[in-house]
């Protein structure tokens, strides 16, 4: 199998912007969708040609060590003409909710104040503050759930626009094994690991909605990027991202479970049980994310979404009203959305908008992107809102009313027995 080489993405600040709207953590762009095909063809993120991995490390934030924080070359502050005035810092990093003693993330770090010092950037008042604008959920919401408030829209509509006041509550997604990725964040909206990190380096130093990415060096998004495409949950993982000229290749992109450890009669049966009801989906071999994409000149997004019923379920009542510091009052977010024949309608948001945030588009509603599985005992709570608190209730759900009768759930339904869910357990647990 040839894997085809995506476009190399060099210019952040100023191509991608104009493009897509940069949206990392904080923003977001609404794009019309195109009838470009997905294509399943085997495909790897390039790193920037000249890019410097070593300081990519430090403008993550990570220590010399490779696992404390330091902050010192991650940070973008100063005048910027773009939002015509001095950008301060809230002293988050990418370091912040991605750690590598954590996974390179925040969730095996739960509850927060347990293991984390009051006065880190990540959990004090006015770095929670920046991405919340003064919600009072975030707090408790981030500490015990490790969910972060978003606002995709925050940058590029106006205050009045439903899709500015929307918010979402997400988990924070490893960064380990992003080269293999087709699209970023949970809900798909950016199409490069550069644009990424350029909206979340805007939202992570200042709490106010203002674009600065003419402070932002393209230079330093291009390290950065290079840094996180040497970050793998196996080492063996390499060959398969270098591409068929590399001797280790063949084999994992031919045998899917190359790099599992399945070494007992149950693990065994429970790769059976992925492989059939598990890998229609998370069909990337040894990784385990969704490999279908499109050329980034396609436009947002590059992945496919699903919808499995998780955002309409809203397992722990999260609240989707916009709040009003100003009042302490908080409204329902009516947001407009197109139907497949054209209509706009207007849908309450009582849940998780997920995809349709971004495109607009009313069959968008609920979907998200299929998330990479190694590590995956590390990563609960599971879902993009950290609504199963273990992989037993992720494997319930999947054999819930819930998920059989969602959009695609109906396309892949599932319905295990007690000892298939209980040796798919032992399977996941190796991953």
């Amino acid at each position: 199998m040839q894997p085809e080489k995506l476009k190399r993405r060099t210019t952040v600040a100023a191509a991608v912007w104009t493009v897509l709207v940069v949206s990392g953590c904080g923003d977001g762009s609404q794009t019309q969708p195109t009838t470009a095909a997905f294509s399943n063809t085997l495909v790897v993120n390039q790193t920037p040609a000249g890019a410097d991995a070593a300081h990519g490390q430090a403008v993550f934030g990570i220590a010399a060590d490779g696992v404390s924080g330091d902050s010192s070359q991650a940070l973008f502050v100063g005048f910027s003409n773009k939002a015509g005035q001095d950008i301060t810092s809230n002293g988050r990093s990418c370091f912040s909710c991605h750690r590598p003693a954590a996974n390179f993330m925040i969730n095996p770090l739960l509850p927060l104040d347990q293991h984390i010092p009051a006065d880190d950037p990540l959990i004090a008042p006015d770095a929670v503050l920046a991405d919340s604008d003064g919600n009072p959920d975030a707090p408790q919401l981030l500490n015990d759930f490790g969910l972060i408030l978003i606002r995709p829209n925050r940058f590029s509509a106006a205050a009045s626009d439903p899709r500015f006041q929307a918010i979402a509550w997400r988990k924070v997604p490893t960064n380990l094994n992003t080269v293999f990725a087709h699209g970023f964040l949970n809900d798909l909206r950016t199409a490069d690991i550069e644009s990424t990190d350029v909206g979340a380096a805007m939202s992570h130093t200042q709490d106010l909605n203002l674009a600065h990415d003419d402070m932002i060096p393209t230079q330093a998004m291009q390290d950065l990027a290079a840094f996180q495409f040497t970050l793998f949950t196996d080492p063996a993982l390499e060959s398969l991202a270098a591409g068929a000229a590399d001797p280790g290749y063949q084999r994992l992109a031919n045998e899917p479970f190359a790099t599992v450890p399945v070494s007992s009669a149950q693990e065994l049966r429970g790769e059976q049980v992925f492989q059939e009801h598990c890998f229609p989906c998370h069909d990337e071999p040894n990784v385990f994310n969704n490999r279908a994409h499109r050329d980034l000149s396609a436009g947002i997004p590059i992945g496919e979404g699903f919808n499995i019923g998780v955002a309409e379920a809203n397992m722990l009542h999260l609240d989707f009203r916009n709040f009003d510091p100003q009042t302490g009052d908080k409204q329902v977010v009516n947001l407009p959305l197109v139907d497949p024949a054209g209509h706009t309608v207007v849908v309450p948001l009582t849940q998780d908008p997920g995809l349709a945030l971004i495109t607009g588009q009313l069959d968008d509603l609920g979907k998200f992107k299929v998330p990479q599985l190694r590590n995956l005992r590390l990563g609960k709570p599971y879902f993009h809102d950290c609504s199963a608190p273990d992989l037993q209730a992720v494997v319930a759900y999947f054999n819930s009313p819930a998920y059989n009768g969602s959009p695609d759930g109906q396309r892949f339904p599932i319905s295990l027995s007690a000892d298939e869910q209980a040796d798919l357990l032992a399977f996941l647990n190796l991953l």
